[in-house]
């Protein structure tokens, strides 16, 4: 049997940026989140290479093999639940750039464990399953559910907060300005910038106001209100980075040309607001009616960009393909 699992990644509008020193990835901050619909990562897992078993774990990302220690703790949760605990082999692709800054992680670990438990026939509830991916990935645990996810701090789990189509109208402008892996894990960024900043403890305490005023925000599809929150949110997450010892800066400068064209279309009217994530790509929340000119506008700001419009997406998809008489394997 071959599970095939498609997941897109989850964008923190409200940011979790440090880990809780007790527990494994724990978040610090809470974090309200969009699922992007254009995005998607691939799983597909197996336990059989050219008909013979596969001999122990192994994972690829993009073709390259990978180190088990972030993808382990995944597999051997969803397999203690299993009748049949086989080694599997899971290949993993994405549609767009990895490690950088584009929430790969995130959906490449809700992927394979969705992908996993209907391998493994485990039938684990959504809620497990986000915990599992958690394990991986913090930002994975809300990727698992699509729609709109909170994470609340200190949680082992995400929760569902608003569906899919809420919001019908909102786009994000994924805005890609560099490919290449970024410098610094998402991972050791955050660890240094809690051992190091001098801000890092304010930015914990803001984050819960941020949180509470995105939510709302969104609950009444008040775009200039979550824009706000939003903006508060990455800039203050990004100080802490700054100000790291030494410091991370993931910022290029069509990144910041990016921010500066935001301010002067909100000055006219339009309702379009920026985020980043531990990267130089910047996403840009806005409506669809405003979408095409706002790309177009980024195309004339920094030409060597690439737009890809998303709307708000679902959940992951599983399909289950069988071996030849028709009978799953295992």
């Amino acid at each position: 049997m071959t599970v095939v699992t498609q997941a897109s990644p989850s964008l923190a509008l409200i940011k979790y940026w440090g880990k809780l020193p007790s527990g494994v990835n724990l978040a610090a901050t809470s974090s309200l989140a969009v699922t992007l619909g254009a995005l998607h990562s691939q799983t597909c897992i197996t336990d059989t290479v050219d008909g013979a078993p596969v001999p122990e774990d192994v994972v690829f990302v993009d073709g390259e093999a990978q180190p088990l220690d972030r993808f382990a703790p995944v597999i051997n949760g969803v397999r203690s639940h299993a009748d049949f605990p086989r080694p599997v082999r899971a290949e993993s692709t994405n549609t767009f750039p990895t490690a950088a800054g584009l929430a790969s992680s995130s959906s490449g670990l809700a992927a394979l464990a969705v992908g996993l438990d209907a391998f493994f026939r485990t039938r684990l509830p959504l809620e497990s399953l986000s915990s599992l991916a958690r394990l991986g990935s913090g930002s994975a645990c809300r990727a698992v559910f699509g729609g709109f996810t909170t994470w609340p701090a200190g949680s082992e789990t995400a929760e569902p907060f608003l569906p899919a189509d809420h919001w019908e109208e909102l786009r994000v402008l994924i805005v890609v300005l560099e490919g290449a892996k970024k410098p610094v894990s998402s991972r050791d960024g955050m660890e240094r910038t809690r051992l190091t900043s001098p801000y890092y403890s304010s930015w914990v305490h803001t984050s819960a106001n941020l949180f509470d005023e995105g939510c709302a925000a969104l609950t009444r599809r008040d775009i200039e209100r979550l824009g706000s929150a939003m903006r508060r949110s990455y800039l203050a997450m990004f100080s802490t980075m700054f100000t790291s010892d030494p410091p991370i800066i993931y910022w290029l400068p069509e990144s910041l040309a990016v921010i500066r064209l935001c301010e002067r279309l909100r000055a006219q009217g339009v309702p379009v607001w920026e985020t980043m994530d531990a990267g130089p790509q910047v996403k840009l929340v806005t409506l669809a009616s405003s979408a095409d000119s706002v790309t177009a506008a980024v195309r004339d700001s920094v030409p060597a960009s690439r737009v890809i419009r998303s709307p708000v997406g679902g959940g992951p998809t599983v399909e289950v393909h069988t071996t030849d008489d028709g009978q799953p394997h295992g």
